[in-house]
């Protein structure tokens, strides 16, 4: 069986997995993602090379890797110039050290087109237009258009997550500079940020449960949340007329409230232009996503998978 390395580093966790050619994880793990470049390489090369020394029978050894991270990749795609969760990592050449670490070839991916194509495999029978955003500690987005990456801004399809929400002159600042944006209001350290300063513990987990519970202040930030990313959600409806949009990552996951609220505001708010047929899901996949997901895109950047 033909396997692929697969890494995914947020903002929280790094993730490495064993992925088999066909999309199947057949191992993986997961850390806090440490704050120091060398820290970070170093675990991810002994976890891959860990798989590759205790490989399941029937497994073949890695023929390449894919790593995927949120940030700015520079045109030849072999660092990131640009990742304000991931600073530590800026311009440090993570395709060559790690190529020359592994032994296999390796290819750098935005972290929301790789579990966008993850949720785009998983679907069975992938939309002819289809935005994935994700929402974790920063907001991405990544659209497929008959069945290839938009890739026309920076190897994206915009930063979808810096689309500015509130203009506001006390909008909250984002950590790219700008006020009001996406990122800046519905991300992670956004939410937990509101929910402290609410008397809240601040765990999004236990924010999902005050909401559930009809605490006010739960509701309240919920709700506000909610009101930016449906209406995001409309903007991204209108410049991409997808067919399907799915909603992922780590605050999708831990805090369902939030896509339950903006799936309602999206409905609200989509006048006639937005066709009744769009969806808004929650991803399928989940934290899982990224690391298939980058392997199936590498295999496909080296020439070992078929194209649809």
């Amino acid at each position: 069986m033909k396997t692929t390395i697969g890494i995914d580093v947020g903002g929280t966790h790094a993730r490495v997995g064993l992925v088999a050619g066909d999309g199947r994880l057949i191992a993986s793990r997961r850390e806090r993602t440490p704050r120091d470049a060398s820290t970070l390489l170093d675990w991810l090369v002994k976890t891959a090379q860990s798989f590759v020394a205790d490989l399941p029978a029937g497994c073949d050894s890695p023929e390449c890797a894919g790593w995927a991270s949120p940030g700015v990749l520079n045109p030849e795609r072999t660092q990131l110039v640009r990742a304000v969760n991931l600073e530590f990592l800026e311009r440090r050449p993570i395709r060559d050290e790690l190529m020359n670490r592994l032994g296999i070839p390796l290819m750098l991916e935005s972290d929301a087109a790789a579990a966008a194509w993850g949720e785009f495999m998983a679907a069975g029978q992938p939309q002819a237009r289809f935005v994935y955003l994700t929402i974790g500690t920063g907001v991405g987005a990544t659209v497929i258009l008959d069945g290839e990456i938009v890739r026309h801004t920076r190897n994206t399809a915009g930063q979808l997550g810096h689309l500015v929400m509130d203009s506001h002159p006390e909008a909250p600042r984002c950590r790219c500079g700008a006020r009001g944006c996406l990122e800046a209001l519905v991300g992670g350290p956004a939410l937990e940020h509101a929910a402290a300063t609410h008397h809240l513990s601040g765990s999004l987990t236990e924010l999902e449960t005050a909401y559930r519970e009809e605490n006010l202040a739960a509701q309240q930030i919920v709700e506000e949340a909610s009101r930016c990313l449906g209406a995001a959600l409309v903007s991204i409806a209108h410049i991409y007329a997808p067919d399907l949009i799915v909603v992922g990552g780590g605050v999708a996951t831990v805090l369902p409230a939030l896509l339950e609220a903006a799936q309602r505001v999206f409905k609200e708010l989509a006048g006639d232009l937005v066709p009744s047929t769009v969806a808004v899901r929650v991803a399928q996949v989940g934290d899982r996503a990224g690391i298939i997901g980058v392997a199936q895109l590498a295999r496909r950047f080296f020439g070992l998978a078929d194209q649809l």
